[in-house]
């Protein structure tokens, strides 16, 4: 048995079925490299189409095409000019939250509420039914039936399964939302880079005149000796550049334009040096707490930028803290800061996994206090960003943690839900010992 290949009123190619075997063959002609690679990649689906309209039979063929547009990890289907279903795979069914068998017939408003995504699908297959001609469709919404909007690029185009018969849409999308994240990561990447670059420049320069106050205010003191008026405003201009001159150090670490050691050092001794310091640092309504998990915890570099680190994350811990559970008399919050050994096997899912290093020291600390709002996670390591209330924060401190983390190779990520706390979690390439 034979049947055409019929693509908007021309003939592609021709199909033969014969013992339950399928030959098919294309002639090429009229096709651009962009139709070829569509109809070669749903020709299946097409020859699957045709013999549920009736043009061929055979049950190992059927069974086999339908075992292959199921596992097509796009989402495939055919729909007439009234919106209903006459073909779907697997992946639409498991979007939509229905079996194969129970999408045919019905339309997308049985499967999905959204009216604005509905009206989308709506005319754009109109627009091809009626038109004759392919849409291309870059990103496009579609709800789940958890109601789960996801992103897919879709193709549609026109078909018809006998020449002058009625023309209905061919759909194929394709999910996209790990590519969308990878471009706002890469977008964020880029932004942060050339901030610091315009962070580290200012820093620079401004030292520069900053090495001149300090210089000229330790001559004054020199000529003003015996003069205790005068010696009290030059403190207080000393004092005031050395307060810069700290801002400025943070600025240059967010550049990762700071000088640093490099050298092997025990992250877990770190911790526990600047231990005894934070519990001080912590009110009646926190409590701090270590789970050090990782059998060793060697890395290379800097131990006091390290240290600028931990307690940078930690205090930040202890404010989100004391914000939920000051006014609370009977309850308190924890603050854990935890270590675990990992391989890069384990984290693939990192949201910023260093290039390099097959062993790394993840160190988190984890905290039950107010949470950050989702609009403001992508945020918090920009220069001067704060939650804080004006004067009691420059903004700084994460943006340094952020590129001492990225001088010493690593990645951080931050995890926030608000009401009901924060992770924020480093990523060290391991020491091989």
């Amino acid at each position: 048995m034979t049947s055409y290949i019929i693509f908007l009123t021309c003939t592609f190619g021709i199909i033969a079925i014969y013992a339950g075997l399928i030959a098919f063959e294309f002639s090429g002609n009229g096709l651009t490299a962009y139709q070829e690679l569509l109809v070669f990649a749903i020709f299946p689906l097409i020859a699957l189409a045709s013999h549920q309209y009736g043009y061929w039979s055979g049950g190992v063929s059927r069974r086999f095409l339908r075992k292959v547009i199921d596992a097509v990890p796009s989402m495939l289907f055919v729909k007439d000019r009234q919106g209903r279903f006459k073909l779907a795979n697997q992946a639409l069914a498991d979007v939509y939250g229905t079996t194969v068998t129970d999408i045919i017939g019905k339309k997308d408003k049985d499967f999905n509420q959204d009216i604005e995504e509905l009206d989308h699908f709506s005319s754009d297959d109109l627009h091809v039914i009626e038109n004759l001609e392919d849409k291309f469709i870059p990103e496009e919404e579609v709800t789940d039936w958890k109601g789960v909007t996801r992103w897919y690029q879709t193709v549609k185009r026109p078909l018809q399964f006998v020449p002058g018969g009625d023309v209905h849409v061919l759909g194929v999308a394709t999910d996209i939302n790990e590519t969308k994240r990878l471009q706002t990561e890469l977008l964020q990447a880029q932004k942060m880079e050339a901030i610091g670059q315009l962070a580290g420049g200012i820093a620079h320069d401004f030292n520069n005149l900053l090495t001149a106050i300090l210089g000229h205010t330790q001559l004054l003191k020199i000529l003003a000796q015996g003069q205790e008026e005068i010696l009290r405003s030059v403190n207080l201009v000393e004092i005031a550049a050395n307060q810069a001159a700290q801002l400025t150090a943070k600025l240059l670490a967010f550049a990762r334009k700071g000088k640093h050691q490099n050298k092997a050092v025990n992250l877990h001794e770190i911790i526990e040096e600047c231990k005894l310091f934070l519990e001080r640092a912590m009110k009646g309504h926190s409590k701090l707490h270590h789970d050090l998990q990782a059998e060793t915890a060697m890395v290379m570099g800097d131990p006091i930028q390290l240290q600028q680190v931990i307690m940078n994350l930690v205090l930040n811990a202890k404010d989100a803290v004391e914000l939920k559970w000051e006014s609370d008399a009977g309850e308190k919050g924890e603050i854990i800061v935890k270590t675990r050994s990992k391989s890069r096997e384990e984290c693939l899912d990192f949201e910023d996994l260093p290039k390099s290093g097959e062993r790394f020291i993840e160190l988190s600390v984890i905290d039950n206090g107010c949470g950050a709002p989702q609009d403001l996670t992508t945020k918090i390591f920009e220069p001067f960003f704060t939650t804080k209330e004006p004067g009691k924060g420059t903004g700084m401190g994460l943006p340094m943690v952020f590129g001492i983390v990225k001088s010493h190779g690593g990645g951080i990520a931050f995890r926030s839900e608000e009401g009901q706390g924060s992770v924020m979690t480093i990523l060290l390439p391991k020491l091989n010992e």
